[in-house]
C-alpha cells in the first residue's frame, strides 16, 4: 500500500471507531424519554459531535507521528 491509501485507511477506521463511540456514549449519557424534545436532540447532536471531532483529531495526530517516525 502506498502512503495515501494507509492514511485514508487509517482515518476511516477512526471515522467509524468515533461512530460506534459517540452513539454508545450518547446511549448511556442521555435519558430517553417518551417523547423528545428540542433540548435532548441538541444534547445528542453536541455530545455526538464532540466525540466524532475528538476521534478525527487523534487519527490526524496518530496518522502524523507515524508519518513523522517513518512508518508510513
Amino acid at each position: 500500500m502506498n502512503r495515501d491509501v494507509k492514511r485514508r485507511a487509517i482515518m476511516l477506521a477512526f471515522t467509524a471507531v468515533a461512530g460506534l463511540v459517540s452513539s454508545r456514549v450518547a446511549d448511556r449519557l442521555l435519558d430517553r424519554p417518551e417523547r423528545r424534545g428540542v433540548a435532548d436532540d441538541l444534547k445528542e447532536a453536541f455530545l455526538k459531535g464532540g466525540a466524532s471531532l475528538g476521534a478525527t483529531l487523534a487519527a490526524s495526530l496518530l496518522v502524523r507521528a507515524l508519518i513523522r517516525r517513518g512508518h508510513l
